[in-house]
């Protein structure tokens, strides 16, 4: 069974349900692409793939009106990912455009202390 951890941005509840809340239209393709994802040992294309490969960095991908993008990486214990932000993409532009140093900075914090990135439960609808 999966597990996961969310960074811990200081807001109540965490990131990744903020945005899932927010974000009522990719609910669907959120859920459906993490219940595929759950059942994979080695997370793969088309749902997820490196987006920063020196830094292990992956990208889920979610379809819809908005390539939204859930972002993260495997911590090493069995079967944890560690989300480090939300995104969104369209061509070859990534929305904010600093993602991708954001979640470097985010992810060298939790390396360095691992209370960065605390235990949090997938967002799904009930």
């Amino acid at each position: 069974m999966w597990k996961y951890r969310c960074y811990n941005d200081g807001g109540n509840p965490n990131l990744w349900k903020r945005w899932y809340d927010d974000t009522e239209d990719a609910q669907g393709s959120h859920d459906s692409v993490f219940d595929g994802l759950e059942t994979m040992v080695n997370w793969r294309e088309p749902w997820a793939k490196f987006f920063e490969k020196n830094e292990r960095i992956i990208e889920v991908r979610l379809s819809g009106d908005v390539e939204w993008r859930v972002f993260g990486f495997h911590s090493g214990a069995k079967q944890e990912f560690v989300i480090l932000g939300i995104g969104s993409h369209k061509g070859r532009v990534y929305t904010p455009h600093d993602i991708r140093k954001t979640l470097i900075k985010r992810k060298q914090e939790i390396e360095a202390d691992t209370e960065k990135a605390k235990p949090c439960d997938r967002p799904k609808k009930p």
